[in-house]
């Protein structure tokens, strides 16, 4: 989404020297419809110290192959659970950026 804003000039935004050496990861998870001021077109970025993230396993990782749904078109599926949490370890460690407008 960043990589997509432009200027007045229809040119590419370029990063802010704090964060230009930052890894950027994409997702299609995070909307691009939430309502910010008169703008229903805003999204957010969410950055962080990620190593300051710890990832609880309630259970263990489960894989069930599924045959049965599919035999009729020689497939398979596979079903996937876990139960897990997140806890930061330093909340000062993460911050969400909202408002982002195209």
């Amino acid at each position: 989404m960043m990589a997509k804003l432009k200027d007045t000039t229809n040119q590419p935004l370029s990063m802010p020297p704090l964060v230009d050496d930052l890894q950027m990861l994409a997702t299609n998870q995070v909307g691009v419809t939430r309502t910010h001021g008169t703008a229903t077109n805003a999204s957010e970025i969410f950055v962080g110290q990620w190593n300051m993230l710890a990832i609880g396993l309630r259970t263990g990782f489960t894989i069930e192959l599924l045959r049965e749904r599919y035999v009729e078109n020689w497939q398979y599926a596979i079903a996937a659970h876990i139960r897990a949490d997140i806890q930061p370890l330093d909340i000062k460690a993460f911050a969400a950026v909202t408002g982002i407008i195209p």
